[in-house]
């Protein structure tokens, strides 16, 4: 058994609002403080219930069957099934930090319904898009995607459509990396998460093309295998689903784990 703390894996949606996640933290936070054990026995014991009680978190608030809460839950039941007094410590401190990862990334949440899109962009003319592209810098949505300070005055239209890109291009590989490598059979949530991303991946693109941006040569290759229309198709015939996603501070412009809706 591995006793190293892991981050959460894949991408984290949640079926619950933010203040209910924050909630149902805050409670096991606080039954883990108010216990305590008078010997490695009851340690023991209680490691285990808090290990368990955050199983129940993961059930009660994030979409059953997703990867990151599938796999986020094995390693908690793994600790739950190993732990000792050698282990009680460093088992406690791991899944202290399940906890302290989502609630970090509480205040970045994102409804699926208000993820910034470059679709009503592409009937404008050049000048419209480049006003567009400021007010959309200036959005909290915006800014909860890629990093505050590169958002800020001064930043070329290149820049701004290149960030919002490869944040939804990093949930292309990260899903399909799922499917792919693992095996995993996405959810419905997660499904529509992948085509809504490729769809908005593709906005983005044409949009470059459409106005003569600069693309990037990364930005390019990516492209080259896809096909633009068929993303947006299969896309755009999908229902709205309710859901939202967090975004971790630390992995905007990184391959990252998200943890998701809230």
């Amino acid at each position: 058994m591995s006793t190293s703390t892991n981050n959460i894996q894949c991408i984290l949606i949640s079926c619950r609002d933010v203040q209910y996640v924050g909630k149902r933290i805050d409670e096991i936070c606080a039954w883990e403080k108010s216990h305590h054990a008078a010997n490695m026995q009851e340690n023991i014991k209680l490691t285990k219930a808090y290990c368990r009680k955050i199983i129940d978190m993961l059930d009660d608030c994030f979409v059953e069957g997703s990867l990151a809460v599938e796999k986020t839950k094995r390693r908690l039941k793994n600790h739950i099934d190993h732990v000792n007094d050698t282990l009680v410590g460093v088992i406690q401190t791991d899944a202290a930090s399940v906890l302290m990862e989502i609630q970090s990334m509480l205040p970045n949440a994102i409804s699926f319904a208000d993820m910034p899109s470059c679709k009503p962009l592409l009937e404008l003319t050049k000048d419209l898009v480049i006003s567009g592209l400021k007010q959309l810098s200036d959005n909290k949505n915006f800014r909860t995607f890629v990093d505050v300070v590169e958002a800020g005055v001064g930043i070329s239209e290149e820049v701004r459509l290149g960030k919002l890109f490869r944040f939804y291009n990093h949930y292309v590989e990260e899903l399909e990396r799922a499917v792919e490598e693992e095996q995993w059979t996405l959810t419905k949530p997660e499904q529509w998460l992948l085509l809504k991303s490729r769809a908005e991946r593709a906005y983005s693109y044409q949009l470059m093309l459409k106005h003569g941006f600069t693309i990037a040569k990364d930005v390019a290759e990516i492209m080259q295998n896809v096909c633009i229309e068929d993303d947006i198709r299969q896309y755009e015939v999908l229902p709205q689903l309710c859901g939202t996603i967090c975004v971790g501070r630390e992995r905007v412009d990184e391959p990252e784990s998200v943890c998701g809706t809230f």
